[in-house]
């Protein structure tokens, strides 16, 4: 009985994750998570996987850890598939609470954190394997199965931390101990940082000799911005604060989210001595303040301080803003544009190319080997990346090992221990996301990208006359808007003139005066 892989997300992308784990008997997902639209997108709120050609719903879904391109789409999941078992790590079954009881929709949840042991699925076991990431309880999944003798380590988030003063170590020791009596073994890894001139990723706590010098400085106040669900780095800039005698705030709702429930699981120290922004002299007190919304986002904390909009932080040359996080590719712009509002306060801004304020949570490639020399497998397919980040992964592996590696993306099927490559399902668009939780189609939102590019003329006509109304259409003056009037009103008195002929001509009226084609309706 042979294992058959397919990832539905993930692959050639950076977000979406989910894999879909099957054989004769049963089937699973490994994770359920969004993908961040592009700024093209009109609006939308996020995508998620397309699962419509899975029409028996799986038997368990299993989480690696709580990131949103890993856990952000589950409500649509039990939408579809209502009492879905899923197993998670307990920060991240908190955070899918949590997201459940938020969705505007009732849900059937049923989720365990009883993770410790294996757990069995007809033929096939998954074991939890702790690893490093950059945020709390990440583990990678084996999967194993005694009839062919076959383990797969699907470890899509990682990096190795053995000097981390936050969490466990990667755990090597339990790697070995499942995969050793198998005889063949599969890796699926992160590709996330691939590319990084860093072979190693440095570990969390070399931020501390640099934070302590700039927290130290005569400056009354410090914004820090980093990634909400970062709780190590969060962690690490409330220590250094308190050592250096700031005071500390969080500032911005998923920040204070995160730390709240990091607290309540006791991953995060108490945080009685951490003020609400509203309770201390922002002006005066020598403080640190860390707010929420480091991609810039458009209505991120982060966002309005930088542009000045913020009521409660005005920027001045007496601050330093320090940028604890890297730049997701597709951000550059709203964050250069962000800096460059900063810099206008003469505030001093600090990022990670002047001081070591900020470490990844992927795995170089060294990393990449260590997993690979430590784990021994005879088979290697890279997964979690851009489909460039997935072609250097699989050259590297193969350049640097004996290992057979495939290069796949999503939609395509491996069959497991034959390494066989086939299509067992159709590759489909993710599904958009939109208001509370919706399905929106890509012909709505193409109208949305005309209505916004070209405008919209509303063109009313009855036996009692004929109204026109324009959105983002501007006459340039009294007369010409005249000339357009009289131009359509002949196209609708017309005799036997459709209404599609009216919006046909409406369209080619407005194109020859303004050179556009705006959307028109016609009532």
């Amino acid at each position: 009985m042979s294992i058959t892989i397919t990832p539905l997300g993930g692959l050639s992308q950076i977000g979406g994750n989910c894999c879909l784990v099957e054989n004769d008997k049963i089937s699973f997902l490994i994770d359920y998570g969004i993908l961040f639209p592009y700024n093209d997108s009109f609006d939308i709120n996020y995508l998620i996987p397309n699962l419509d050609q899975i029409k028996k719903a799986p038997d368990v879904l299993f989480v690696t850890h709580g990131h949103e391109d890993h856990i952000g789409a589950i409500p649509h999941l039990l939408e579809k598939f209502p009492g879905l078992q899923i197993y998670a790590p307990t920060f991240a079954k908190e955070l899918i609470k949590q997201k459940c009881d938020f969705f505007p929709r009732p849900l059937d949840l049923k989720i365990s954190d009883d993770i410790e042991k294996g757990i069995e699925i007809g033929s096939v076991k998954v074991d939890y394997v702790r690893v490093n990431h950059s945020i709390p309880d990440t583990y990678g999944l084996a999967i194993t199965e005694e009839k062919t003798s076959s383990c797969t380590f699907f470890i899509s988030d990682f990096k190795i931390d053995e000097t981390n003063y936050f969490e466990p170590p990667f755990d090597f020791e339990k790697l070995k101990k499942l995969s050793a009596p198998m005889k063949n073994k599969l890796l699926m890894a992160d590709s996330t940082n691939i590319l990084s001139g860093n072979l190693h990723t440095p570990s969390e706590g070399t931020l501390l000799k640099d934070l302590e010098e700039i927290f130290a400085r005569d400056n009354n106040r410090v914004i820090a911005t980093t990634f909400s669900s970062n709780v190590a780095r969060i962690k690490t800039l409330i220590n250094v604060a308190r050592k250096t005698g700031r005071t500390v705030a969080l500032y911005g709702r998923s920040l204070q989210r995160y730390s709240q429930t990091a607290s309540e699981l006791g991953i995060l120290d108490d945080l009685s001595n951490v003020k609400d922004i509203d309770h201390i002299d922002v002006e005066k007190t020598r403080s640190l303040i860390i707010v929420s919304g480091c991609q810039a986002d458009f209505r991120s904390t982060f966002r309005r301080i930088a542009i000045a909009t913020d009521s409660k932080i005005k920027l001045s040359s007496k601050d330093i803003v320090l940028l604890s996080s890297k730049t997701i590719p597709g951000n550059e712009k709203a964050i250069s544009h962000a800096l460059n509002e900063i810099s206008k306060t003469g505030a001093e801004i600090i990022t990670a190319s002047d001081k070591q304020v900020h470490v990844s949570g992927h795995a170089g490639r060294d990393d990449i080997l260590r997993v690979f020399n430590e784990f021994q497998p005879t088979h290697h397919i890279p997964i979690h990346g851009e489909t460039f980040f997935l072609k250097r992964h699989h050259d590297h592996i193969k350049s640097e090992t004996k290992a057979k590696v495939k290069y796949i993306t999503n939609f395509t099927s491996v069959t497991y221990p034959s390494f066989k490559e086939f299509n067992n399902y159709d590759e489909l668009d993710p599904i958009l996301i939109h208001g509370n939780g919706h399905k929106i189609s890509r012909e709505r939102i193409k109208e949305r990208r005309k209505v916004a590019t070209n405008g919209l003329i509303i063109v009313s006509y009855s036996s009692k006359g004929i109204k026109i109304e324009t959105l983002g259409i501007e006459y340039p003056n009294d007369e010409r808007e005249l000339e357009i009037k009289n131009l359509i009103k002949s196209e609708a008195s017309a005799s036997n003139k459709s209404p599609e002929v009216i919006k046909v001509n409406c369209r080619r009226v407005i194109s020859q005066l303004f050179g556009i084609k705006p959307e028109v309706v016609i009532l």
